[in-house]
Parts: C-alpha cells; sequence; structure tokens
C-alpha cells in the first residue's frame, strides 16, 4: 500500500516535506548564520518550488550527523502536536479511517501488510509508529545512507547526506521485491508514482485486488484527480475507490 495521498492526507503538502521544513527552522534558530544558506532559506520562505526541484537534497540533508532514532521521535512528536490549517485537523487524525479498517481487517485475517512509499523510512516510521499496527520492518520507504556508530556502550545510525535508494515509480516495484521478494495480492495507490507497484501486483499468477483512491471530495478533504492513472485503470480493471462516495467517514476524528 502506498502511504501519501491513499493511507494519509498528502494535501496541502507532503507531511515529509513540513517536518524537514520544521528542523531547518530549529537548526537555524540555534544558528543564525544559516539563514542565507540552502536548504535552510527555503525552509524559512516556504520555498516550494525550490524544495521540489531539490527534492532529494532538501529530504536527505535534513537531521544530517544526527540519529535516525532521534528523527524518527522528531516525526512522531511533528504528527502529534501538528494542525493541518487549511483543514484545521491535527496531522495525528489525517489517517483515512476507512484504509486504518482495511489494514486491521486484512491483519486479522492473517494477511501481511506493507507500506512503500516515496517518504523516507525514518518519516514513515515515525508518522505511523503510534497509529498503525504494522511492525516497522513492513514499512519501505525511500532511504538516507547512514554510519554505524558505536559510542559509550550505545549504538546509534548517523543520517548522512546521500540518499542510496528512491523508492517511488519503478522503485516502488524493485522495492518491493528486493524487500518481500514477490508480488503483493493487493495494491492500492493514488498517484501516476504507483503505477508500477500496480502493475507488479497485477502480474500475480494469485487471484489479486488492485485499488486506486480517487480524491474528488472537496467539501471533506480536496479535489484532485490523475487523469491518466483513472484512464489507466479503467484499461486494467482496476477498482476506483471513489472518497465522495465510497469513504463514510474520511478521518480518524
Amino acid at each position: 500500500m502506498d502511504f501519501d495521498g491513499t493511507i494519509f492526507c498528502e494535501k496541502p503538502n507532503y507531511a515529509n516535506f513540513l517536518v524537514s521544513i520544521s528542523h531547518y527552522r530549529e537548526a537555524v534558530n540555534q544558528d543564525s548564520s544559516l539563514k542565507n544558506i540552502q536548504p535552510y532559506k527555503a525552509a524559512l520562505e516556504n520555498d516550494f518550488n525550490y524544495m521540489n526541484n531539490h527534492l532529494v537534497e532538501f529530504l536527505t540533508l535534513d537531521y544530517l550527523g544526527r540519529t535516525e532514532e532521534d528523527y524518527i521521535a522528531s516525526v512522531s512528536a511533528f504528527v502529534d502536536s501538528t494542525v493541518n490549517a487549511q483543514l484545521n485537523i491535527p496531522y495525528k487524525y489525517l489517517f483515512y479511517i476507512p484504509m486504518v479498517e482495511l489494514i486491521e481487517y486484512l491483519l486479522k485475517e492473517d494477511f501481511q501488510i506493507f507500506i512503500s512509499s516515496g517518504s523516507m523510512t525514518g518519516f514513515l516510521r515515525g508518522a505511523c509508529k503510534e497509529h498503525l499496527p504494522l511492525e516497522s520492518s513492513h514499512i519501505i520507504g525511500s532511504r538516507v545512507e547512514l554510519e554505524y556508530s558505536f559510542e559509550d556502550s550505545t549504538t546509534n545510525f548517523l543520517r548522512k547526506e546521500k540518499i542510496v535508494y528512491n523508492n517511488n515509480a519503478d522503485g516502488k516495484a524493485l522495492g518491493i521485491y528486493t524487500h518481500i521478494g514477490k508480488p503483493p495480492i493487493i495494491a492500492i495507490g493514488n498517484t501516476w508514482g504507483d503505477v508500477q507497484m500496480l502493475r507488479y501486483a497485477q502480474s500475480n499468477n494469485l487471484p489479486h485486488l488492485i485499488l486506486v483512491v480517487n480524491h474528488d471530495d472537496s467539501r471533506r478533504e480536496y479535489e484532485y484527480y490523475d487523469d491518466k492513472l483513472l484512464e489507466l485503470s479503467k484499461q486494467n480493471g482496476w477498482i476506483i475507490i471513489s472518497m465522495k462516495e465510497d469513504f463514510k467517514n474520511i478521518f480518524i476524528k
């Protein structure tokens, strides 16, 4: 299952971006000499044009030299304490309740559930930690390089500035194959970046189910379409989920 826009609200901006923005601003508060240096400058000015054009750099330089566990803890704190200003809903409640219920049902029926997302693995582990009944080993995301450290009888993994895997588009199918070694029998996504994952599921010789979440409820969430994906879904017989028609309730609260 995809995460952003499939399990968790991805508008007006990806939460992974917003976490990084908060980290960079915090760093500038501690050291004002950083304010005119990228990507700190972009974070201060909400320069999403820069962020989108330097996506990998923006996400991987975040918390550089600090431990992955500290990063994960900071993500959990952000999700638990920050409100989506447009929806006026705390981020901890922006998980789609029908998708959470589906995960819980499938787990009860002895399915194994994996999240496969272009967001960073540490972000996903922090965001999901208290809100989804999944082990961290069942999260497949983009990965920043980590450096092993053993100091004062403590093992740490320090964040470096290089991305070692981009788990998006064809990387998503590769990530699933590398992580679990076989195609899923259920795959759910919402954007063109999920197509390779959905096609990989369709290649399964076992009975399989492919779902595409369509954001068509401007009153309760956001309205935005991926027309190309919707057309491909119809051609391939993938089931399109209408948020407006099929989600009785959208958010946890």
